[in-house]
């Protein structure tokens, strides 16, 4: 026969058996919830990540098409790569004393008539620092005759193309 201790006893431990069943099966819901949300953190990582080299890809697709456009002089290339309302500016451009601001118009013309370009010139790319539709690129570059130093500004256009809006560039002959 039970007495009210006894069955106060039994209630405790039944109370404690259920307590314990309903928190492993919250551990186990909740580990489940926790891997699932692992995943997906995992995965939108995965994907900024890749967002992210896609982009660095693309943008030194971009200033390569420039670099290589320039020295096989290929206008089409360039034009495509080129932004609307690309600038070049050089300070002591060509022996000139002071700033020389060319647009694509008069760069592409250049370019065509032999002015600049033509010479195949060794690519380095120092850095890029991007910010989802403007990037800055620094290059050196060596040709046969000359150093150069070049920071490009880059825009993501209305293509969703990554054009060339802007070349600062410094030229040093070689000695």
């Amino acid at each position: 026969m039970y007495t009210n201790l006894t069955i106060i006893i039994e209630f405790k431990i039944l109370l404690h058996i259920a307590f314990d069943q309903k928190n492993k099966l919250l551990k186990q819901r909740s580990d489940k919830l926790l891997g699932q949300i692992k995943h997906t953190l995992r995965s939108e990582i995965e994907q900024l990540t890749n967002k992210k080299m896609k982009t660095k890809e693309k943008i030194e697709q971009a200033i390569t098409s420039f670099v290589k456009g320039g020295d096989n002089s290929d206008i089409v290339a360039l034009d495509k790569v080129l932004h609307k309302d690309f600038r070049v500016a050089n300070n002591g451009f060509m022996e000139t004393l002071g700033i020389t601001i060319i647009d694509k118009q008069k760069y592409l013309s250049n370019i065509k008539e032999g002015i600049f370009g033509g010479l195949p010139r060794k690519m380095t790319i120092e850095s890029i620092d991007e910010s989802e539709i403007i990037a800055i690129v620094k290059l050196r570059l060596e040709s046969s005759e000359n150093y150069f130093v070049s920071y490009n500004s880059l825009v993501l256009d209305t293509d969703q193309e990554w054009k060339i809006i802007d070349n600062l560039a410094v030229v040093e002959a070689k000695k």
